[in-house]
């Protein structure tokens, strides 16, 4: 069975990947963030203000922080990613270490489970013998 982490870089197409699924998307919005500064911008030149102008301001204000907090959130989501990562080899090969560690501890609850369990069994056993009518008589 492969895991992601076998699939990582042996595509030949890693780099378009990156292009594609980053660089792009981050041109794309970087742009439309300019052109909309620069269209709530290009009207203060002119010599009469307009409120809309004011509100409109106003609205990317209040909206700065949020879009702030979010950039940031995704930046240590983007560092949680790679970290894990590179800590996968890491763990396959800690893993790897304890399993037989594991498995003798899991067989010895296994052993203490069974030794613990056969004296209720013989007693359930033995005691299934005699069946109790409701008058206390034993049938056989």
């Amino acid at each position: 069975m492969k895991f992601m982490g076998d699939y990582h870089f042996q595509s030949g197409n890693y780099r378009s990947q990156v292009v594609w699924q980053i660089y792009v998307p981050l041109l794309i919005f970087s742009g439309l963030i300019f052109l909309g500064g620069y269209y709530l911008f290009s009207n203060l030149s002119a010599a009469v203000m307009e409120y809309g102008i004011w509100l409109d301001i106003s609205v990317l204000v209040i909206f700065s922080p949020l879009l702030l907090i979010g950039l940031i959130l995704f930046i240590l989501l983007l560092i949680k990613i790679i970290l894990l990562a590179k800590i996968q080899g890491l763990i396959k090969v800690f893993f790897l270490k304890v399993s037989p560690l594991v498995r003798r501890i899991l067989e010895m609850i296994l052993k203490v489970i069974q030794l613990t369990s056969k004296p209720f069994i013989a007693i359930e056993s033995t005691s299934s013998i005699f069946d109790f009518t409701k008058t206390g008589e034993i049938r056989k």
